[in-house]
């Protein structure tokens, strides 16, 4: 049970830490981004770094947790019938789920769900090609963070899907293409969206070292671009960022 409960707290966390920048995003229409000051650019430009790290250490978490890389296979590891402990289910909508205690906050339950298409559990030698992780709260029920793989069985080497946190309406979404299971291999397309009330969307384009662009708009306006560096990084920093209200001229290290 302990690597589905990391994977779930590290999700939570995630989404907990991320209810400030959310906030962020309640401005009225009339607020063009051309009035954000270099502070402001700079905040959110680093807390859309510090969003993609955690996507792809949560994405590598679920691809390695959750059958591997080789497919994505779910076995049942000998058991006669029924979904391994400490998963029950499913439920009428196909979902296998347990429940523990919220370490940070004992007074909170968390629910664990997972769904996988074909079902591993009833079907343990077929090759899932789809599978969602997701955690919800029951002290906070419009809060929850998901992840989704998918998978060609033809192309056992790259893999698409997306990482989402959710609070009531607000949502952040990155999703990714073409990127590889490979550990070294850092290759990959990654989309962010947003629902309405940020309207924040990025898209990065990182190679097979680590090595890449990206760049980040808010309400059209692009405010930051980013340039990665090959992994892991030099001098302890990932990449930097230039930022429109300084006419792109200072380098940011992240």
């Amino acid at each position: 049970m302990s690597k589905y409960r990391v994977l779930g707290i590290a999700l939570m966390v995630v989404l907990v830490a991320s209810l400030g920048f959310l906030g962020c995003g309640k401005k009225s229409p009339s607020q063009a981004n051309l009035n954000q000051s270099p502070q402001q650019e700079n905040a959110n430009a680093g807390v859309l770094t510090g969003y993609f790290t955690q996507m792809n250490q949560n994405k590598g978490q679920a691809q390695g947790y959750i059958g591997g890389y080789a497919g994505m296979a779910v076995r049942k590891a000998g058991l006669d019938g029924g979904p391994p402990p400490p998963w029950q289910g499913p439920d009428d909508r196909g979902w296998y789920w347990f429940k523990d205690i919220d370490e940070k906050d004992p007074t909170d339950s968390l629910t664990f769900w997972l769904y996988m298409v074909p079902d591993g559990f009833a079907y343990p030698d077929s090759f899932v090609r789809e599978l969602d992780f997701k955690v919800t709260s029951q002290k906070h029920p419009l809060r929850s963070a998901q992840v989704h793989l998918s998978m060609d069985q033809g192309d056992l080497n790259h893999i698409s899907g997306w990482w989402q946190f959710t609070e009531d309406q607000t949502w952040v979404r990155w999703a990714w293409t073409n990127s590889s299971v490979n550990p070294d291999d850092h290759s990959g397309i990654y989309d962010l969206t947003t629902s309405g009330n940020l309207r924040l969307a990025a898209h990065f384009e990182i190679v097979v070292d680590g090595s890449g662009t990206g760049f980040a708009t808010w309400q059209g306006y692009r405010f930051v671009q980013y340039t990665f560096y090959p992994w892991p990084g030099q001098n302890g920093y990932q990449g930097y960022y230039t930022l429109a209200s300084e006419n792109w001229r200072v380098k940011h290290n992240f």
